[in-house]
């Protein structure tokens, strides 16, 4: 088709100037689009310096709170005593709770051990392990006697661990050696347990605030479940004495409570009656209502 010059001029004209609006759009869409992303950077940048700041100022108060804090003692190494001497000093201490003889244990144990086997607590298991053989199938009266008659010993070797706590431990090898021998029962009411923590109590050789601390020590020794459950109501009676020294009633005190009950509720009825009766008698001035 025949097309006029001046026609498709025009026409290339038109296409020219719709081909420099399409590309001036997309230059300034690409510059928006240039702008948004610069944006976004920014912002993006600014949140990764506040998050560092941020950060920074947690780690600078973390270590201010740290310098102020008092140093940690370095953990002890555990002090393994030689098997010779435990054995050694265990036949002495057997021999002594066989005769009932305690007094020359101290000086017995200073002979066999140094001052740093005292820090573990080898030493006074062999003492604890015997005297709770000793114990088993014994009256709840005979261990506390046997336990007291020893406290000497036991307070001895404790002093000379020197070691923090060191009387939880000594608890805890007691539960161990108890544990190993089957936690045995003394009598259906009372477990070795119980009346051997109790003893030890009771002669001052480990106060209430140890035994609760025990209850609560997490370590690995073998049987405190059911230690605890033997030791429920001893435990309990520490917490709260006052709830178990109320003594219990026998049938014959609760009859008699309930006779004078009626008694006092007869004579203040009684009284009641003869009050509405004083109601109605004349009264003189100046006096006490009339009484029959």
């Amino acid at each position: 088709v025949y097309v006029p010059l001046a026609k498709r001029k025009e026409e290339e004209e038109r296409k020219r100037k719709e081909a420099e609006r399409e590309a001036k759009m997309r230059a300034e869409e690409e510059r928006q689009a240039r702008k948004e992303a610069e944006a976004k950077e920014a912002e993006r940048a600014k949140k990764r310096e506040m998050k560092e700041r941020k950060e920074a100022e947690a780690r600078a108060k973390k270590e201010e709170l740290l310098s102020r804090r008092p140093q940690k003692k370095t953990t002890r190494k555990a002090v393994i005593v030689d098997e010779s001497k435990l054995e050694a000093f265990g036949e002495k201490c057997e021999a002594a709770v066989k005769d009932g003889k305690a007094d020359k244990l101290v000086k017995e144990a200073a002979n066999v051990f140094e001052d740093e086997d005292f820090k573990a607590v080898s030493p006074i298991g062999c003492l604890l392990a015997p005297l709770l053989k000793f114990c088993r199938r014994k009256e709840d009266d005979e261990v506390v006697g046997t336990v007291k008659k020893f406290a000497p010993v036991l307070k001895s070797l404790i002093d000379k661990s020197e070691v923090h706590r060191f009387k939880i431990k000594v608890l805890c090898e007691a539960q161990r050696i108890l544990h190993e021998m089957g936690l045995p029962r003394l009598s259906p009411a009372s477990a070795l347990i119980e009346v051997f923590f109790d003893a030890l109590y009771q002669a001052e050789i480990i106060e209430e605030d140890y035994f609760h601390m025990w209850t609560e020590h997490d370590d690995d020794t073998p049987g405190k479940i059911n230690a605890l459950f033997q030791l429920n109501h001893f435990i309990d009676w520490l917490r709260n004495p006052e709830a178990f020294n109320k003594e219990p009633k026998d049938d014959e005190e609760e009859e008699e409570e309930d006779e004078e009950d009626e008694e006092d509720a007869d004579e203040e009825e009684a009284e009641s009656e003869q009050s509405d009766i004083e109601a109605n008698v004349p009264k003189r001035a100046a006096a006490r209502p009339l009484r029959a």
